[in-house]
């Protein structure tokens, strides 16, 4: 919000508390694709166990 503030005023505008929370309203989580893609590739790529940790912390958080 200040970055586009910022461009359209041409002046620099410090980030406020309110720009964080108009943009949880405004901004939704983007990670669950990421997350079921790297799902799948931790399953069924997992050849050298590169990707152990995340298979731990999948199904800690109950992902798989």
């Amino acid at each position: 919000m200040a970055l586009l503030d910022s461009a359209r005023s041409g002046a620099v505008r410090m980030i406020t508390m309110g720009d964080f929370a108009k943009g949880l309203k405004e901004i939704r989580p983007s990670t669950g694709a990421w997350f079921a893609e790297a799902r799948n590739v931790a399953m069924f790529a997992n050849v050298n166990n590169e990707y152990d940790e995340l298979l731990a912390y999948l199904r800690k958080k109950k992902l798989i």
